[in-house]
């Protein structure tokens, strides 16, 4: 009787674990102090970006929430309105552009990220942020003259973020040089505007212009 019985529950075992995948995971994340400009002035926000891992990829990924527990707080990233990177075969989702509803600044202390993917499997990490409260940086400009660009910024990093036409974020480029020809930049066809995003890793603050049109 127990050998009648011992193979097709053998099958069934193998069936079940190899058809059960494991959860979406956040592997690392990135978190940051950002100060945008904005049509109303310069407004305090930060930005948060999650490396994920999932079987199915990220395009299985169905949102990632970002909470503050001790003050109440959630922010959720969707499709619609998040971000993705790809850097050395890793993929990250996010956002730049994230804030208080008051306008106030992040508050510091412990974090709880949470993502789940189509299938309704979740995973989630805790982690603590603590930044200084403003940055010790003039907010820095960018110009667009005569098809030449000129950046002001003590920031020890300073980056080109591209966009579409629509608007929507295309890629980053690193700004070698404070001055110097749009041409010399060899930028894609597609990108119709670009903001400075000014960066100092080492203190988890960064700056970001209004976006300047570079096409009609």
């Amino acid at each position: 009787m127990v050998k009648k019985y011992f193979i097709p529950l053998f099958f069934l075992l193998f069936i079940f674990f190899a058809c059960t995948r494991a959860d979406p995971t956040i592997d690392f994340y990135l978190m940051k102090l950002v100060y945008e400009e904005t049509e109303n002035g310069i407004v305090p926000g930060f930005t948060f970006f999650a490396l994920v891992n999932d079987d199915d990829g990220p395009e299985d990924i169905a949102e990632i929430r970002l909470y503050h527990d001790a003050e109440g707080l959630m922010w959720t990233l969707k499709p619609d309105n998040w971000t993705i990177l790809e850097e050395h075969n890793k993929i990250w989702i996010g956002s730049k552009s994230l804030r208080m509803s008051d306008g106030e600044l992040l508050p510091k202390g412990e974090f709880r990220a949470t993502i789940e993917d189509k299938s309704g499997q979740s995973g989630e990490k805790i982690f603590g942020f603590d930044t200084a409260e403003d940055s010790q940086y003039r907010f820095p400009t960018l110009k667009i003259e005569n098809k030449n660009y000129s950046i002001r910024s003590s920031y020890p990093e300073n980056y080109f973020l591209l966009y579409f036409q629509d608007g929507s974020y295309r890629s980053l480029l690193k700004a070698e040089n404070l001055n110097g020809s749009l041409a010399s930049l060899k930028l894609p066809s597609d990108a119709y505007s670009i903001a400075l995003w000014a960066d100092d890793t080492s203190k988890a603050i960064s700056a970001l212009t209004k976006k300047v049109y570079i096409r009609e």
